[in-house]
Order: C-alpha cells, then structure tokens, then sequence
C-alpha cells in the first residue's frame, strides 16, 4: 500500500466519501407496495441507517399513515417526520418521532391527521436478535381524505329569488350530499354526487326582509343572501364611490364614467347616507335626486357634476352597470373645497365591493392629520370591521377597535381621534372585514389643505 502514490490516495479517500454519502440515501416507497429487505448479520443491536433505511412522501390532504414490518427475527420500527432516524447520543435511545417496539418481528405504526403534515416520513429498522441476516417485508400505505371545494362561496339574490347553480370540485370517487339550510332553498337537481358536478338550486320569492341561508356540500358553505322588497341589490361588478360631497357654499363633485368596452352600457348611479338609506343629493341638470341613470356609446366619457345647496350634503354612492356578466365602465371622481384662500381637491376612485382586508396608512407628524371613510357594500349585511393600529415598527398600538357598520352605511373617522397612541405618529391601520368594503384615506395638513389616497389591498390580514 506504501508504494501508492498520495495522490491516488486522495482520489481513493474522495471516492469513498462520495460512496458514503451516497449509501446514506434511503430505499425510496410507494404507498401500498410491499418491498422485501435483508439486512446483513449483526453482533449488537443495531439501527440501520442509509440505504437499508426507507422513506415515504406523504401528499397534501393525507389523514393516515399506515407502516407495517414483518420480519423473520426480532426487530423494532421506528417512523421520524422531515429528518432521517438516528441513535440518540452515545448510542441512546433511538431518536424518533413514532416507535413500534414489541418482542418479535411484527410491528405496526399507524399515524393520523385531519390532515396530517405533508412531506417526507423516514422509516428505520433495529434488528435485536444477533447472528444471522434478518429478512422480511415492509409496507407503507397513505389513506389521502375526501377534499371539497366550491368554485364560488356565495351569492346575493334580489327579492324576486330565482334558479342557481354551484359547480363541486372533489376528489374523484368522494361522495358528497347538498343539503339546504331553510325552507325558501330548494336543491332541485344532483342533490348528491361522486366526485366533481354542478348542483342546482331555487330560492323561493321573499315577502319579508333581507335573509341569509346556506348550502352544505362536504362541509363546504355556500352562502345564499337575498335581499327584501324593494331593496338594492349590489352586484360583484358594481363600483362604489366612497366619498360624495355638494353644497355648503364650499363643496362641490365632478363624477367621470366611461365606457371601456366595444358596445353600449347604461347604468345607475344611487346615493346613501351614514346608516344606509336612501338620500338625494344635488346634480346639475336633474335637481335633487336619489339616483342617476345614464347610458354611455362604446368609449364615450359623461361628466356629472353636483350643484349648489345651501348646506353640506354628503354621503356616498353606489354605480351599477346594466350588464350583469362584466363591468364595462370605469372613472373616478373629484371632490373640491373652495374658499377665499384657496381651494384643495381629492381623488375618489371608482372600488368594487369584493375585497374585504386592507391598510390605511397614516401620518399624524408634524401637525398633519390621517382620516378615512368606509362604507358597507352589502345591501343585506352589517359589515363587521376589525382595525388594528400599529406604529412605523410594526408593533401593535392600543387594543383593536371594532367598527359596525349596517347594510349599506357608511363611516368617517380621523385616526388620532379613535386610536389611542397615533397621535403626533406614524404607521398603520390594518382592516379586516367580515365581507367586501370599501373606503379612502384621507390627507389633512396643517393649513386646512387636504387630499386622499387610496387603501393599500392586503389579502394576508387576519
């Protein structure tokens, strides 16, 4: 050996390395295949690690693990979660997250879960009995549970109620039942089915006031609000105006809408006070009215533009397209102050009622004051508002404030007034809503100057 050159040494040293480490790699196993082993004749008891271990990936949505060893002498098995099974320090007790350890060759380690965490399952052996090779059988079986989903969560139907249908997406050969929760909903065609389908359902005309129910498919929800007579309903592709503001010797709105697609649209403008009823508000060429119905050529822009009151009018507003299947308009509007000493005006884009979680940003330095105004979309839902407020850290400031507002009502706050601490501060209002909202920051300085800033979208929120 002495005649060996060092470097065909090295060469010989980096190959067996590389071989070790590639002896430590474990016998991948299929769910369900039993594979055979043998493992060589050992004087102590012995764990055996690397390429006489096993391993198993378990799927999302696995509620079971079942592996099962049989062997021809007495042996233990052991099951560890993300890291292989290893002996405990100077050889203690095996370091493992499962352990079936009974005199014999039989042993069985079942592991459950609703789900249980996916990933990488180890599997050891310890061999007991010394002298002869130990032979045998192992097996690994992942039970993956029946998993349903709804292409959508709910619906808002008017008074009138009508047919509708839900579309299932479930694992396939899962069986699954749709059961209504109230007499008004009607499951009317493939109240039940295996793997993906569509269920239909009727809801029944409303005579009284607004009312919610729900559709179990799987454990899946699907909610059902239909409103009462007369009541508005606001569609998914309706845009929301949160600020609405006229009169007062001082303010004044310009409203624009266009028409972005290729064909025709027409569509509805309707105000609302603070508590969500109706209200009129000033726009030149109609008077004082509840609501505005306009139609718009492909690519035409209208401008609407309140007109003067005696007294501050304001509220908000709800635009809603004629076509049901997509909103083919879009705009902004304006809001000004005008005085003798100048004049301030803001932006007030056009929201949909969708998105339920935000961040009003805030700045309350330097004499500058940060407020806001929120409104509920819902024509049948009190909108419950969890806000959190933090500083330029991060951390959380005072105690979460929750905000109530009714179907279609409408808040403005300044957020020194009703969060303890931002004061004279920076940071954060984090918002989280029990369904869709809308709402607009706004930007006061020192002079009395204002302007507005749109919420920042934070699907994350909890």
């Amino acid at each position: 050996m002495s005649s060996i050159p060092r470097v065909f040494l090295s060469v010989f040293a980096g190959i067996a390395i590389l071989s070790a480490q590639q002896s430590t790699l474990p016998t991948p196993l299929q769910s369900g295949v039993t594979v055979a082993f043998a493992l060589p004749p050992v004087s102590v008891p012995t764990l055996f690690p690397g390429t006489y271990s096993y391993a198993i990936k378990v799927p999302e949505g696995a509620t079971r693990l079942e592996v099962n060893l049989n062997a021809d002498r007495d042996a233990d098995l052991y099951v560890r979660y993300g890291q292989p099974v290893a002996n405990g320090d100077d050889g203690g007790m095996v370091v493992a997250d499962y352990r079936s350890e009974t005199v014999g060759g039989n042993e069985s380690i079942v592991i459950t879960g609703s789900p249980m965490p996916a990933g990488t399952y180890y599997i050891a052996i310890k061999v007991w009995a010394v002298g002869a090779g130990t032979t045998g059988y192992l097996v690994a079986t992942t039970t993956v549970g029946c998993q349903y989903n709804l292409e959508t969560s709910e619906i808002s139907m008017t008074a009138a109620g009508g047919l509708g249908s839900i579309s299932v997406i479930s694992t396939p050969t899962c069986v699954w039942t749709a059961v209504g929760s109230a007499p008004w909903i009607t499951v009317y065609s493939h109240a039940s089915g295996i793997s993906s389908g569509l269920v239909g359902f009727q809801v029944a005309v409303n005579t009284g006031g607004a009312r919610i129910g729900v559709i179990t498919i799987g454990g899946q929800v699907f909610t059902i609000r239909q409103a009462g007579p007369g009541a508005v309903l606001v569609p998914d592709n309706a845009q929301l105006i949160s600020q609405f503001v006229a009169g007062g010797g001082q303010w004044s709105m310009d409203i624009f809408v266009t028409n972005v697609s290729t064909r025709s649209e027409g569509f509805t403008m309707t105000f609302y006070n603070a508590d969500g009823t109706p209200r009129t508000m000033p726009i030149q060429g109609s008077g004082s009215v509840g609501s505005i119905t306009r139609t718009l050529a492909s690519g035409e822009t209208q401008l609407i533009q309140t007109s003067g009151a005696d007294a501050l009018q304001q509220g908000w507003a709800v635009l809603v397209p004629n076509s049901s299947n997509a909103s083919r308009l879009s705009g902004f509007a304006v809001f000004r102050s005008t005085l003798s000493t100048g004049s301030s005006e803001a932006i007030v884009p056009f929201m949909d009622p969708k998105q339920s979680r935000y961040v009003l940003l805030y700045d309350n330095a330097n004499g500058f004051v940060t407020g806001a105004a929120l409104a509920n979309p819902s024509s049948t839902l009190t909108l419950s508002i969890t806000a959190t407020a933090r500083d330029e850290g991060g951390q959380m400031v005072g105690s979460p404030v929750t905000i109530v507002l009714p179907p279609l009502g409408r808040t403005t706050f300044s957020v020194s007034d009703s969060f303890a601490g931002t004061g004279g501060q920076r940071g954060s209002i984090y918002l989280s809503g029990s369904a869709g909202l809308t709402g607009l920051g706004l930007r006061f300085s020192p002079q009395g100057t204002f302007t507005s800033f749109p919420l920042v979208t934070s699907p994350d929120i909890q």
